[in-house]
């Protein structure tokens, strides 16, 4: 049996050794397209912020935001596809994440808009160590233009207004014929008298006849003695 060698270890830093970061973030599953504007090329994305070691720990260092006009091209080449600066971001931070479970929102700029013009995106989240979670997944968003719809105002029709000359009309011929019933009915009234007071008169004329007293104790008629 033989004894075994000596071996020395040189140049260990004193103190513990450095804590290894093995774990990547987590994959974001969430991502979403939020809001799209056709006039400013503008896009809106939002997902749930992930840990620095999967789901755990404090915020991750930055997201890989990538953008492209072929969906099977981003899908399966993330590398290959275009990154979205910092010069087209025009709300949030993709230098700074959110601590994990909030959500991030990011407004970025987009080349082009038109008839048949949609943009896919795929992020990724990575750690200052240089581990990357998986590519998220797909969200698109369209840049063809949509009008608004419009609703149309209701229509109301405007109230029929007064005929004052048919108006007139009729007043003047309710008139007339108020003063020709009015007309009439004096001259009935004016014959009807006219008739009774001649009635009236025969009656006071006649001589009664003999052996009949008058009323008011009048003598009967007799005839006048001759001279």
């Amino acid at each position: 049996m033989t004894a075994g060698g000596v071996f020395e270890l040189t140049d260990v830093p004193s103190g513990s050794l450095p804590r290894l970061d093995l774990g990547p973030p987590s994959r974001v599953i969430d991502l979403k397209v939020i809001r799209v504007s056709h006039d400013n090329l503008t896009v809106a994305l939002s997902w749930t912020a992930v840990g620095d070691d999967f789901d755990q720990g404090g915020p991750a260092a930055f997201t890989d935001l990538r953008f492209s006009r072929n969906f099977t091209e981003l899908a399966d080449d993330f590398e290959a596809s275009s990154v979205v600066d910092d010069s087209q971001v025009l709300l949030g931070d993709l230098t700074s994440p959110s601590p994990p479970g909030t959500m991030e929102t990011v407004v970025i700029r987009v080349p082009e808009r038109g008839e048949n013009v949609t943009y896919v995106f795929v992020l990724r989240v990575c750690d200052a160590s240089g581990n990357c979670g998986q590519p998220s997944n797909v969200a698109a968003a369209n840049l063809e233009y949509i009008p608004e719809p419009t609703t149309a105002a209701p229509t109301t029709t405007p109230l029929s207004q007064p005929n004052n000359a048919n108006n007139n009309t009729l007043i003047i011929a309710v008139s007339v014929s108020c003063g020709v019933v009015a007309v009439v009915v004096a001259i009935l009234t004016a014959l009807v008298v006219k008739r009774c007071c001649k009635r009236k008169k025969r009656l006071s004329v006649a001589p009664a006849p003999d052996g009949i007293a008058l009323e008011n104790g009048q003598p009967k008629n007799d005839p006048l003695p001759k001279t």
